[in-house]
């Protein structure tokens, strides 16, 4: 039949590039993952993060640049994405800089809010090793931040095919009740 295995030919080369990209962003967003975490730990122990930090970036950049830019195709890559977004806002937040834009860390907005969502829990963890460490002012700026968050974060009502925000919006609320509460009963053993 006229034409089929040229056209044939085409669509085998577009699904061969399109497994490699596949593969690639499996490869490099196991990568993203890992040193978020190494992040995130370093921020929570107080640990000197820069090597891990820098390396997170360059792997952020890479993966970004050979997906050409283009995240949504690859759930694994949003999802890493969100695991870097998360370390980043930790990350700045702890250390009293504004907090990071989507355009600011190389990412897309999806990732970004999942990310920042995430970070709620973590400035929780946060905010309590600064209580049991009688860091009340920095444990107070850090709750700010988290409630500050929070409501932005409310805000999104979109549907879970859109991006599946619901849940963390639940988690999250009940993350800055407890910390609230937490917070209360610090306040009232200290009088």
């Amino acid at each position: 039949m006229e034409g089929l295995r040229e056209t044939a030919s085409v669509v085998a080369d577009i699904l061969r590039d399109m497994e490699e990209c596949r593969e690639i962003a499996i490869s490099k967003s196991r990568i993203i993952t890992r040193l978020s975490k190494r992040v995130i730990h370093a921020v929570h122990t107080r640990e000197d993060c820069t090597a891990d930090l820098e390396s997170l970036r360059n792997a952020a950049k890479e993966l970004l640049t050979s997906l050409g830019f283009d995240m949504d195709r690859y759930q694994a890559a949003v999802d890493a994405f969100g695991e870097y977004a998360e370390a980043e806002i930790l990350l700045a937040l702890v250390n009293g800089d504004k907090m990071p834009s989507f355009d600011d860390i190389g990412t897309v907005p999806q990732s970004w809010l999942l990310g920042m969502a995430d970070a709620i829990g973590e400035l929780r963890r946060c905010v309590i090793d600064r209580l049991t460490r009688g860091e009340n002012e920095e444990a107070e700026r850090l709750f700010a931040c988290m409630e500050e968050m929070y409501a932005e974060l409310a805000l999104f009502d979109v549907p879970d095919a859109v991006l599946p925000i619901r849940r963390k919006q639940d988690i999250a609320r009940g993350v800055v009740e407890r910390t609230r509460s937490d917070l209360f009963t610090a306040r009232m053993s200290m009088r």
